[in-house]
């Protein structure tokens, strides 16, 4: 009792101490990507920046998440298409597109899965290391090639709809339980060359019509634009 009385300072210390880890730990495990940024750099001061950061980019995520009803109005079954293609689709057509000439041994590999997409349309991703996922989309009716512009971390889609979804909302969370054992959403992932952070993402719906790419919304803010369609040739190029 009387080291108690002579300690108590001490004690209250370290009750103090043990309360506060206890609630640091219950935020982090709010979202436990979180807990795994401290790792992202061996400088204490610099870890702080970037969970504090990381913490606010996660949350206005989930706000806008939450409040996004797109998903609602712009769904799959409002853009349906009456046919889909049931002749032999084409093969690529090579002169369509400069960049279907050049990735063409890995899209046709990707058009052996057949039409996915609006009736006689086949969606093919070519993935590149430091690029991320690049998107084409081929008319199975004469070959043609067209290039997704947009980046992201995964579109959604349907055979009998002419409606896309990047990044909806079940793809956002499918990437952050991808990245979760890769050190964290924040540092130092991102996706592409451009390194678009995980918690950038939101979704945009696109209509395709007649061969043409229409964003339906949101009309406030703006798809990632891919930049591979841009650099690609001009990096090959250079070297």
């Amino acid at each position: 009792m009387n080291w108690i009385k002579q300690n108590w300072v001490k004690i209250g210390l370290v009750l103090l101490i043990l309360v506060v880890s206890v609630s640091i730990k219950g935020f982090t495990n709010t979202r436990p990507e979180l807990a795994l940024i401290g790792d992202a750099t061996s400088q204490p001061s610099q870890t702080k920046i970037v969970d504090k950061e990381c913490a606010n980019a996660i949350s206005v995520q989930d706000q806008y998440l939450e409040n996004e009803k797109l998903s609602e109005k712009f769904t799959f079954e409002e853009y349906k298409i009456g046919n889909i293609f049931t002749t032999t689709p084409a093969d690529l057509d090579i002169n369509s597109n400069l960049f279907a000439r050049e990735f063409r041994t890995m899209l046709r590999r990707g058009l052996e899965e057949g039409v996915n997409f609006a009736g006689h349309y086949s969606i093919v991703s070519v993935g590149m290391t430091g690029w991320g996922d690049n998107y084409w989309i081929i008319d199975r009716s004469n070959g043609k090639a067209y290039t997704f512009p947009y980046i992201g971390y995964g579109l959604d889609f349907r055979k009998d709809s002419n409606l896309i979804i990047l990044d909806s909302k079940s793809v956002i969370t499918q990437a952050f339980e991808e990245i979760k054992p890769y050190g964290g959403v924040c540092y130092p992932h991102g996706i592409g060359a451009q390194g678009i952070m995980y918690t950038d993402l939101r979704p945009f719906y696109f209509l395709w019509d007649n061969n043409n790419l229409k964003l339906l919304g949101p009309t406030e803010i703006k798809p990632p634009i891919n930049k591979f369609w841009v650099e690609y040739f001009r990096n090959t190029t250079e070297k």
